[in-house]
């Protein structure tokens, strides 16, 4: 009825207040459904958890208590879900956890228990005291706890089970399903149980088979997987090429793993190809420089054929996708690391690439230009020259400035030229940095006192943001530069819900927080894998 009423109105002011009236039952449409989905989520996320906690009750031999009434917090219960990595997962693996049926979670849950040595008769309590009163998985203790392994033994872990668990849908349950099925190294039948994962598997799950590989197969690994690579290309096979090249012991299988990695970046998915190019930056600078041709053959293709942003179904051509903004994977990145780290690039070939934006392959041509300008002086020269002129490749005047103190104190000379650019960004980027210690303090301390005067307003905001000002009027000595905050890998939102539960994390736990960006999911609970 409002999209008749908006046709028909042609006259002003009707047709304005017909068009507003529609715009608002949009919305408030849109809205609904939102909440709706919400809603709906929620209430799924709520019958995980409780069938997580009914098979934890399962696992430790216990039964359904409905007068069981405890006030100790569940220390217990804390610590099995801590150490299983439990508050790094998004709502949607929480939401997955129950589609495999409760004989898998059971089994999992029993050998995390025996590795933890948890008291099962008390963890039966507490499970039991949180379902009588419905509460929040949020209010439990976060308790970590080392597993002695070396207990499993003991627990006789149905290994086909939980190797069926390493496809499972929630991470919750793949991933400690891979740290049961590594301690089970006494079972021989795990050769076949995981090569069956191997070409079955899809996604994600793939990088815990792939992690897997040479503690499992041993020699055999590279074959194994080279084999699986040479066949039709599933979604998460791009997780296989770097376990493969780290498998390659002689030098004629790891000449045949950079073929087949090769082969990779040509397929026609472009996560596949990414995570194939990204496993290149292993492979020794001489063995790479012998594929250079191939190499730039596929650093063309890519840029002609573009990404593919998955939820919008369209070619991506830039760094995001036009439309919903989502970064797509991009192949060309690592390519150019890897073409660089050959020597297979020129100066005037990196600057171009440099030029084509903030992102991507040109993040990664900056940082060749600036790494080659720290061992060569005649290209930090051209560097320096083109940054004066306010004609270099954006953003690289900051990655220069981001390279450690030591190194800048010994190219010093030629970044002091810099603080009387003709362009007044540059010069705020310049001022910027004075702080940071790779100057000598009388002599930045001048430097700020002069930049007071740039009536540029661009390089008066780069000086507050070197924190110079106090500096300068007390005459006090320069702050000492801010120690680097250590990042953890983060948690890939794949549901708009996931970024509340990153907020209660970083809230109670301090993680950082997460990106859109389509990119190789982050293993943030891998330190137990053996380095293969």
């Amino acid at each position: 009825m409002m999209a008749a009423a908006r046709s028909e109105l042609k006259e002003e002011p009707y047709r304005s207040w017909a068009a507003k009236a529609y715009s608002q039952v949009a919305n408030m449409a849109m809205l609904a459904q939102m909440f709706e989905g919400m809603k709906r989520f929620e209430d799924l996320s709520k019958a995980a958890n409780r069938l997580l906690l009914e098979g934890i009750l399962a696992a430790g031999g216990g039964e359904r208590d409905a007068a069981t009434s405890l006030h100790s917090g569940g220390p217990l219960l804390g610590t099995l879900l801590s150490s299983m990595g439990f508050w790094q997962l998004t709502l949607s693996d929480v939401a997955s956890i129950g589609t495999s049926g409760l004989a898998t979670l059971q089994e999992v849950m029993r050998g995390m228990i025996t590795v933890l040595g948890l008291d099962t008769e008390q963890l039966s309590k507490e499970v039991n005291s949180f379902l009588n009163r419905s509460g929040d998985l949020l209010e439990i203790p976060q308790i970590d706890a080392k597993p002695d392994w070396n207990k499993i033994h003991g627990a006789n872990l149905n290994v086909q089970v939980l190797a069926e668990a390493l496809l499972h849908e929630s991470w919750l349950i793949a991933w400690n399903a891979a740290r049961l099925f590594e301690a089970c190294s006494d079972q021989p039948s795990r050769q076949d149980l995981l090569r069956n994962a191997l070409h079955n598997g899809h996604g994600r799950n793939l990088s815990l088979v792939g992690s897997l590989a040479h503690d499992v197969w041993g020699d055999d690994a590279f074959a194994a997987l080279h084999d699986r690579l040479r066949k039709v290309l599933a979604s998460g096979c791009g997780f296989l090429y770097e376990p493969m090249i780290q498998n390659a012991t002689t030098p004629d299988s790891l000449e045949a793993a950079v073929l087949r990695t090769l082969d990779g970046i040509a397929c026609e998915d472009p996560k596949i190809a990414e995570d194939a190019s990204e496993a290149l930056r292993v492979v020794d600078a001489q063995l790479l420089a012998q594929h250079r041709v191939r190499m730039r053959e596929l650093l063309e293709h890519w840029k002609r054929r573009g990404s593919w942003c998955d939820g919008c179904k369209q070619a991506v051509y830039g760094h995001s996708c036009a439309k919903c903004h989502t970064v797509p994977p991009e192949p060309r990145k690592h390519l150019v690391y890897s073409l660089f780290k050959s020597g297979a690039l020129s100066f005037e070939e990196l600057r171009e690439l440099a030029h084509e934006g903030s992102y991507g392959a040109a993040e990664e041509a900056r940082k060749g230009l600036v790494q080659w300008a720290l061992s060569d002086t005649a290209i930090l020269q051209k560097l320096i020259a083109d940054v004066r002129t306010g004609s270099a490749p954006e953003g690289l005047l900051a990655e220069m400035l981001r390279q450690p103190v030591d190194q800048l104190k010994e190219i010093s000379e030629h970044l002091l030229t810099l603080h009387d650019s003709s362009s007044p960004a540059v010069r705020a980027r310049f001022v910027g940095s004075l702080s940071s210690g790779w100057l000598r303090t009388e002599l930045a301390r001048q430097l700020a006192q002069k930049a007071l005067l740039d009536e540029a307003p661009d390089s008066l905001q780069g000086f507050r943001k070197g924190g110079l000002l106090q500096v300068v009027r007390t005459g006090g000595p320069l702050r000492s530069p801010r120690p680097k905050r250590e990042f953890r890998p983060g948690i890939e939102l794949r549901n708009p819900l996931d970024y509340a539960v990153c907020l209660n994390q970083k809230r109670a736990t301090g993680e950082p927080g997460a990106t859109r960006r389509q990119t190789r999911p982050r293993l943030v609970m891998v330190p137990q894998f053996k380095r293969y």
